[in-house]
């Protein structure tokens, strides 16, 4: 083996392994704080999924999301836990997956099919989430195993692909503090089917519920809220993510302006007072670093105007695209899937000291 190859795989390895040992040193921590919210499940998906898509395409493996009509988009519950298996899960798929593709599919079950899951919790909804690959499988004797801690099929297995084997274990007792059931069914050489179904609330909350209609350009903030002076424009092409933002930033307060592409974005700046930008940078018709690009031009051409922070949000984390976007003008950078505390924190310094 290419001996940087070789160093590659292991600093993977490595990696890997950090993050399974955090992972489950914090199992306790995580387990113990109850967070239920109103959130919006098909943006958890989109954020979650982005990441891996993005990964398998580079490796020419197929990735695609099945959500069925009678999935609400909004629904109550522990999204922080629920979050954490899907991590987990999408990671244990496209880690052992080499060719084919990954799906993951959203429906909603009957209470029926859900106490044959397991599932005994009375509940408004019963969602099942199921993530299918074409990857190594499982052996069947080995199926009930892997949900113990720190158990790989083989001990090849540790050699070839690191980690101590606990993902799973996390997931699974996530899983059941949330009242619900994880399971699989694989066949060796040919893929597994990894499912979880948990019980689920209405919304609570109707700003929440009409929140995932928006098609405004324009989303007003909260009345008399501080924050309620400030406008951020978001660019954001996906319907999913776009909602995702703006609800994150309309619960703080802000006054939101939206745009589709770059070209829109440098419009909208150039015609409107906007206090703080949110930029894709993968978009049609114009990617966010030349909008970037344009709004610092026009920005020199009138020196009057102070120069409007531009926070780069992407699926990318390379450091080359970190580059790409700190010469292209931006101010910040920030790798999907967001942190709603962290990216409030940021926007709420930067204009404070605007």
């Amino acid at each position: 083996m290419n001996p940087s190859v070789s160093f590659n795989l292991s600093q993977r390895a490595l990696r890997e392994l950090i993050d399974e040992i955090l992972d489950f040193s914090s199992l306790e921590r995580i387990g113990e704080k109850e967070r239920f919210e109103d959130f919006h499940l098909h943006a958890l998906i989109q954020q979650i999924a982005t990441p891996f898509k993005e990964k398998l395409g580079s490796a020419g493996i197929g990735f695609e999301i099945f959500i069925q009509a009678d999935v609400p988009s909004v629904l109550h519950g522990d999204v922080r836990k629920l979050g954490h298996v899907l991590q987990h899960l999408l990671r244990n798929s496209v880690k052992f997956t080499h060719h084919g593709r990954v799906d993951f599919k959203a429906r909603c079950i009957n209470q029926a099919k859900a106490h044959d899951r397991g599932v005994r919790d009375d509940s408004d909804y019963y969602l099942e989430l199921v993530i299918e690959d074409t990857g190594i499988g499982i052996p069947a004797e080995m199926q009930e195993k892997i949900f113990l801690p720190f158990t790989q099929v083989d001990a090849s297995m540790t050699r070839q692909y690191g980690g101590l084997g606990v993902g799973l274990t996390i997931a699974k007792r996530l899983i059941e503090q949330m009242n619900g059931q994880i399971g699989v069914e694989s066949a060796e050489g040919k893929g597994s089917q990894f499912w979880i179904v948990v019980p689920m609330e209405k919304a609570r909350s109707a700003a929440t519920k009409e929140s995932s209609a928006i098609k405004a350009p324009v989303v007003s903030g909260v009345d008399n809220h501080p924050n309620a002076r400030y406008r951020l424009l978001v660019v954001e092409d996906n319907e999913v993510n776009l909602q995702f933002m703006v609800l994150i930033l309309q619960k703080a307060g802000y006054d939101i302006v939206v745009a589709r592409n770059g070209r829109q974005a440098v419009d909208i700046v150039e015609d409107d007072s906007v206090d703080l930008v949110l930029m894709d940078l993968q978009m049609p018709i114009m990617d966010g670093y030349e909008a970037a690009r344009m709004i610092r031009f026009r920005e020199k051409e009138l020196e009057s105007r102070e120069p409007v922070p531009i926070f780069a949000i992407t699926a990318q984390a390379s450091v080359e695209d970190r580059r790409r976007s700190m010469d292209a003008g931006m101010s910040a950078y920030f790798v999907k899937p967001i942190n709603p505390e962290i990216l409030l924190s940021a926007v709420s310094s930067v204009l404070s000291h605007g």
